[in-house]
Parts: C-alpha cells; structure tokens; sequence
C-alpha cells in the first residue's frame, strides 16, 4: 500500500481582510489552526534571493509561522502591556517594604511605578504591532500575503481551493510537501548525556572487563 504524500493548497490574498474571511471559512469548514501557516520573518539573505512572493510559495526553504488571528495579536500585547503594570507595582511595593516602611508609605512610589511600567508595556506593544505591519508591508511589495493550507485529501483540497478563490486569492495551486526525516544517531541531549562524557567512555571499558571476570 503506498503512503499518501502530504500536500498543500497555497494562495496570495491582496488584503488582509480577505485572508481573514478565508481563514475564518476554513476554520468552520473543518481545517484547523494547524493546518494554515503564514510566512514568518525572512533573514537578509533570503529576502534578497526572493523578491517576489511566487518565488516563495513552493519553496520547502520557506519561514512559515503558524497563523495568529487579530484577536490574538490583541490579546498578547494586552498581557505585555498589563505585565509591566504589575511588575512595576510590585517592585515598588517591595522595595519600600524591605526598606521598613509601611504600605500606605508606597503608595506613591506603586502609582509612579504603573505609570512609567504602563509605559513601557505601551511601547512594547507598539513594537509589536509595528513589527507585524512592517511584515505584511513587506509582502504586499512582493506581490501579496500568501496563506498555505495542508490538506489530507482529495476532499480537503477542493474544499480548500474553493474557499481560498471565493475569497479572491490568486495562485491557488497545491504542491507536495517533503518528506521529514528524522535523525536517529542523536542530537543534543545526545551530547549533553551523562554516559557520553569522555571521562566516562574512557572508564566503560574497564568496568565491562571487570563485569566478565565477575561471571
């Protein structure tokens, strides 16, 4: 029995709304979040040898990141933003205390602290959303924001070849995707390992001459 490969449906959207709508279709179509990647922030180099997003679309090589919807984005630049807040109280909090003053003695250094950590936590937010307009002005110039779709089946591949056009994507077409291969002969923890140590390799010897005798 041969193995089914494993394909992609791509598409180029010229909005991100239309990426949106489409993502939110597929989502109630049965696809999951796993199934949509996006590209993800390119190095230099490889931004520099492909200048157009169809050089991407195929490109096993491509940065792809998992989709994060608006919601989300909001989200996590909500918790920055609330986690400077509360570091900032809590630092100033505890440094009057530790120094024998009273709670109600901190007060005006915990308000000044939420200032200046609601500050930072906007400017840190700020960044972000900078970052990702930045990314998507990026693709725009290369010709639009490309979605990839894995599908499983024949069925899956119309479904989503019919959702990404009725959202106005461009380009839809599927490629195969290749296969992984895993190495087996060690990694890191591999290297880390207590049996892998020099010392102890050198030793091993010994102890399994010692483990004969014993027999």
């Amino acid at each position: 029995m041969t193995k089914e490969k494993t394909r992609e449906v791509v598409g180029v959207f010229d909005s991100e709304e239309a990426l949106q709508g489409a993502v939110d279709e597929l989502m109630v179509s049965g696809f999951n979040l796993s199934n949509l990647s996006l590209l993800g922030a390119m190095d230099p180099l490889y931004a520099h040898n492909h200048q157009s997003v169809r050089e991407i679309e195929d490109d096993p090589e491509a940065p792809l990141t998992a989709y994060a919807d608006p919601d989300s984005r909001f989200e996590a630049e909500s918790v920055i933003g609330g986690g400077f807040i509360y570091l900032g109280a809590m630092v100033a909090a505890l440094a009057v205390i530790s120094r024998g003053g009273e709670m109600a003695n901190a007060i005006p250094g915990v308000v000044i602290a939420v200032i200046i950590g609601g500050f930072l936590g906007f400017i840190v937010s700020r960044i972000l959303e900078w970052n990702h307009k930045s990314r998507v002005l990026d693709q725009f110039k290369r010709g639009g924001l490309p979605l990839w779709v894995k599908v499983t089946d024949m069925a899956h591949y119309q479904r989503a070849c019919r959702i990404l056009v009725k959202h106005n994507a461009s380009d839809v077409h599927q490629h195969e995707l290749p296969d992984i291969k895993f190495d087996f002969s060690g990694g890191v923890s591999r290297k880390m390992s207590f049996l892998n140590n020099h010392y102890i390799q050198a030793f091993l010897p010994s102890l399994k001459g010692k483990a004969v005798k014993s027999d």
